[in-house]
């Protein structure tokens, strides 16, 4: 997938069509192409994030983007459940990649390629619906998204004073 931040004092709607192009079109093309080739033992597994959960700022494309991804997995369980083909998500934290590196930001929790690998390998042999990690960040990340929205937005807002 990619990131980039918005500046919303220059909203720049080509750059959330870069992202969704990516993130969003990029992976559904590889549904199609794969999905006709599935049989009733076949397996989807579909990257997101964990930043789909909150209203992160300067993130609105790659959160977007990442939340629509969640949505069309979840939507693509529900009918090619039926058909035996499982579907599950990954929805990583920070993980130490380039992507990240050139994040000028706090990345709590981040962690390496190694730890992710082996988290997406044990939750796909596990047979998770949904592989986050790492547990604690994504533990309260889920926790934060149930609060009420208002309440997300005023923790989002302290979050982004916080990285300035």
């Amino acid at each position: 997938g990619v990131c980039e931040y918005l500046n919303v004092a220059e909203f720049d709607a080509d750059m959330f069509e870069r992202v969704f192009k990516v993130n969003v079109f990029g992976t559904m093309n590889c549904v199609e192409a794969l999905l006709p080739q599935f049989n009733d033992s076949a397996h989807l597994v579909i990257v997101d994030s964990l930043a789909r959960l909150l209203p992160f700022t300067k993130a609105q494309a790659y959160g977007g983007s990442k939340a629509a991804m969640h949505y069309i997995a979840r939507s693509l369980e529900v009918d090619l459940k039926p058909k035996g083909i499982k579907v599950q998500t990954v929805s990583p934290g920070f993980v130490k990649t380039p992507m990240t590196d050139a994040n000028d930001f706090e990345m709590p929790m981040r962690v390496d390629v190694e730890f992710a690998s082996q988290a997406i390998i044990k939750g796909i042999k596990k047979g998770k619906r949904d592989i986050a990690f790492p547990w604690l960040f994504s533990s309260l990340l889920k926790f934060m998204s149930i609060l009420p929205e208002s309440i997300q937005v005023k923790l989002s807002e302290q979050m982004a004073r916080k990285q300035q």
